[in-house]
């Protein structure tokens, strides 16, 4: 009987040391294997992280995610208020609760924090992002131990993706070295983007993908709520906390922004939101000329726009008589691209077009032939002029299985899908994308309707799964578009 006992024992034992070795080994993983994405964009995590615990006195925290680090000019923020400043923004697939939750460790009493989300649905929501969470807070995974148990349950649940292409960096030693403004290399000290820009670089002005509504609507009450007891907590360290309006391109403002919502939603958050609210809506909202890349990411010129007005929005709720003598800029002029392109491209036959005002082509349907095709290839261009995207439901009716998109060839122009672009195209398997810079590629926010099966084919060395834009969309990619 003993023996048998002891048969049973060793067994449960075995079992539960088979269960354990996954586990074991991903941790080992994730905590011993050197980290390997210290020199993108999130890497900068733990570098914000630790000038907000290590600020000494009463310092000045701005909270959100991406256009915060785009949008302030820290050095005249400090100039003016006298106190040290940390740009908490970082990255908008983190969520701006995780922001709200890592800013904690460092409130003390006498800070003041500005609360500066992004005004889009999402980031006004509690989205939580696992997988870029793992990546941001590799070199220093203390950090993430103040979260709430959901969301730690949420980075279990990804730890094994995280690990498994952590390792696989690793061991083919070639960890992701972005280059450009999507870099860590591009913060300075304060935690602002100080990468040079110059101009608008998007080629309508605006995302045409991600317009922007400003109503009540966005604001997500479960969101309003986390706000308001971060918020409380924050009094409890005896720090003041103030909302202020994210800069907003003029030109990405949706039909149904109206004034009349736009004091909709001043309206609502005066009364949902327990700290006081900086400025005006309507004067953050700014001319195209301003911006960068993204509807809500500021170019120079806009950087010292927004830091100037937010500098009088806070000396004025502070009561400092002190006169702002910031020089504003006028935006800079809108870049004219030159969308000529003179070739005969035989693939023209299999598409129908949209002439766009700024000049080129965007394909918006089949032809007979295009429908009936397994593979097809973009043309580059037609009427010699560049094809520049594809509108939503484009591809729908077609039977396609690959899609190839040859690379734009020509510095400044990008490549658009829009919003429901594979929309019906349930046969797509294959997506071939022959542009090394994943920045000249700009995505939909969702790959709805394609094959379940979908994986995307990028060039070697390329870093679509690192990218801005790219990183949020859970695709698959193989490396082999040559």
């Amino acid at each position: 009987m003993k023996k048998n006992i002891g048969k049973t024992v060793g067994c449960v034992l075995l079992a539960l040391l088979v269960i354990a070795m996954p586990a074991l080994l991903v941790a080992g993983v994730i905590f011993i294997t050197p980290p390997q994405y210290g020199d993108t964009f999130l890497g900068e995590l733990d570098e914000k992280y630790n000038r907000l615990t290590e600020t000494e006195g009463e310092k000045l925290v701005i909270v959100g995610g991406s256009s915060v680090a785009f949008g302030y000019n820290s050095a005249l923020l400090e100039e003016y208020t006298d106190r040290e400043v940390v740009n908490s923004g970082l990255y908008a697939a983190l969520g701006t609760k995780l922001m709200m939750d890592l800013s904690r460790d460092g409130i003390k009493k006498g800070d003041i924090v500005l609360l500066a989300p992004e005004l889009d649905p999402e980031t006004l929501s509690l989205y939580f992002n696992a997988e870029s969470t793992w990546q941001a807070a590799e070199g220093n995974f203390s950090m993430l131990r103040h979260l709430p148990m959901q969301n730690k349950m949420s980075l279990l649940g990804a730890s094994f993706s995280y690990a498994e292409e952590k390792l696989g960096y690793f061991l083919g030693k070639n960890a992701p070295k972005p280059s450009g403004v999507y870099a860590a290399s591009s913060f300075n000290d304060y935690g602002d983007i100080s990468y040079p820009r110059e101009k608008n670089e998007m080629f309508f002005y605006y995302d045409k993908n991600k317009t922007i509504t400003l109503s009540p609507d966005i604001f997500s009450k479960d969101f309003v709520d986390y706000v308001n007891e971060y918020i409380q907590y924050c009094k409890s360290k005896g720090a003041t906390v103030y909302y202020t309006y994210c800069p907003v391109n003029k030109m990405a403002l949706s039909a149904d922004t109206t004034e009349e919502s736009i004091a909709a939603m001043e309206e609502y958050l005066e009364s949902a939101l327990s700290c006081p609210i900086l400025g005006r809506a309507e004067d953050a909202i700014l001319e195209a000329g301003y911006f960068y890349d993204t509807n809500f990411h500021l170019n120079d010129a806009g950087v010292v726009a927004h830091t100037a007005r937010v500098v009088r929005d806070l000396l004025f709720e502070l009561e400092i008589p002190t006169y702002v003598t910031i020089e504003v800029p006028p935006a800079p002029a809108l870049p004219a691209t030159d969308t000529r392109l003179f070739i005969e491209d035989e693939n023209d036959r299999y598409f129908l077009y949209r002439e766009e005002e700024n000049g080129g082509y965007t394909v918006i349907g089949l032809t007979e032939e295009g429908k009936a095709a397994e593979t097809l290839t973009l043309p580059l261009a037609y009427r010699y002029q560049r094809v520049l995207g594809i509108a939503e439901g484009a591809l729908a009716e077609g039977r396609m299985t690959s899609l190839r998109v040859p690379a734009p060839g020509a510095e400044g122009v990008k490549f658009q899908f829009e919003n429901g672009a594979f929309r019906g195209a349930a046969t797509l398997t294959d997506l071939w994308l022959y542009e090394t810079d994943a920045t000249a590629v700009i995505p939909p926010s969702g790959f709805y309707g394609v094959a379940s099966s979908f994986r995307v084919h990028v060039p070697a060395g390329s870093f679509y799964a690192e990218d801005y834009n790219w990183s949020q969309l859970g695709l698959t990619y193989v490396y082999d578009a040559e």
